[in-house]
């Protein structure tokens, strides 16, 4: 997600998610300490839990699918607990900080956590997390970056759970090629927010579409900007024959929607990110069930399998009335997942050090999200974990707002993209 631009503000603890209150320690870096077991423990470890940190965005652009996202990780770690919990019985407690997507604040609140916690559940925002990224390496600490830039591929703390934007992008325009919405000679319009967020989808979509016979018409845009009725109308004057849009939520609804005042009837390109369901009970809701697709790297909170239907079976047994289900629900138990299998890998080679946690996740390699996300494999540093998408669909008529339009695609031009 895009811009590196730095603000300082003050933290925001979120009240919403039941968070376990820690006592604030040192951000210095601490060296391991041991169990009663003799078993090596990070920061934010004891003998009965493990504290994991969520620094993400519940009051900045990307609000709404974050608080579903951070639900979504409740959601796995409550009946985790309810089962006993991970290694030896330990209860996880999640730690949340607001950073607003503001690099800078991010780094201050990592700052002030950094001691209390052995692992970042949920890092949000590509910028945010490229901000911290430093301190995450020096402080040896393993983070879920809820971004899915290329940018993060070759740290040893990141993990990310899916395709990164650029691949999905490649994914994206072989996809509409395929369906003969595409074809050479076309212009492909797109609108991206400036950083490692948009960046990176646009370069994935011009390398599909130059080796196509295609060019691309871009528009870049900041985060604050929230009409785009003068972009819009821009690509409907050049003529483009789909619209890809790399936005917040609240830009890829005014993109739909203009482009049907202009009377641009072309296929319209949302990243995961710009999509939430609370859209479609917009004027924008009718634009996007007739022409938008999604493409992302976690399952609808409608999919098929056993992990969307836990999920779901989770989010009922919640009573949860403020938060809608989403896709966004599915990939935070996603996360979750992922965290609980290099955990459990960890708690068995007897190290649940910052060191031991990340040597474990590597260790295990391909993990098993039960259908919630594309296959993970993780098992070669510096390569995106997957190249598959899932082509979606907005839909008033689905729960989560999203149906199923393919699973486990991937682009005829994906794997010349990697070996450039």
């Amino acid at each position: 997600m895009p811009s590196r631009t730095l603000r300082m503000a003050a933290a925001l603890s979120v009240a919403t998610l039941a968070i376990t209150t820690v006592a604030a320690c040192s951000s210095k870096a601490e060296t391991s300490a041991e169990d009663s077991g003799g078993m090596p423990t990070g920061p934010g470890v004891d003998a009965s839990s493990i504290n994991l940190g969520l620094l993400t965005d519940i009051t900045g652009p990307f609000a709404a699918i974050d608080k579903q996202q951070n639900l979504g990780v409740k959601l796995y770690w409550d009946a985790k607990n309810a089962a006993g919990g991970v290694c030896d019985g330990r209860k996880v407690n999640l730690v949340t900080r607001d950073h607003g997507y503001d690099p800078q604040k991010a780094v201050s609140l990592y700052s002030d956590m950094a001691q209390q916690v052995l692992a970042l559940q949920i890092t949000v925002g590509s910028p945010t997390t490229l901000a911290v990224l430093p301190k995450l390496e020096q402080d040896k600490v393993l983070a879920v970056s809820m971004g899915w830039s290329p940018s993060v591929k070759d740290s040893e703390s990141i993990i990310i759970p899916g395709t990164t934007y650029d691949i999905e992008m490649v994914n994206a325009v072989g996809y509409l090629i395929e369906e003969n919405k595409l074809a050479k000679g076309d212009k492909i319009g797109y609108i991206y927010l400036k950083g490692d967020y948009g960046e990176p989808g646009l370069a994935g979509a011009t390398f599909a579409a130059e080796a196509n016979g295609m060019s691309v018409v871009g528009q870049q845009i900041d985060p604050t900007v929230s009409d785009l009725s003068g972009q819009v109308k821009k690509m409907a004057d050049a003529g483009v024959k789909a619209l890809f849009v790399s936005a917040s939520g609240r830009q890829v609804s005014s993109a739909a929607a203009v482009a049907d005042v202009e009377g641009l009837d072309v296929p319209i390109v949302a990243a995961a990110p710009g999509f939430s369901p609370e859209s479609l009970t917009t004027g924008a809701g009718t634009a996007m069930e007739k022409n938008m697709l999604v493409v992302g790297s976690a399952a609808p909170f409608a999919g098929e399998g056993a992990g969307p239907e836990q999920v779901r079976n989770l989010y009922a047994k919640s009573g949860e009335k403020s938060i809608t289900p989403s896709l966004w629900v599915t990939l935070g138990y996603a996360a979750a997942s992922v965290m609980d299998q290099a955990i459990t890998q960890a708690c068995e080679n007897k190290d649940l050090s910052r060191e031991g946690l990340s040597k474990a996740f590597r260790q295990k390699g391909s993990y098993d999200t039960q259908q919630t996300t594309v296959p993970l494999d993780f098992s070669k540093p510096g390569v995106s974990p997957s190249t598959e998408t899932f082509i979606l669909k907005p839909s008033k008529g689905a729960e989560g707002g999203l149906e199923l339009v393919k699973s486990g695609y991937t682009g005829p031009d994906t794997a010349k993209y990697q070996a450039r």
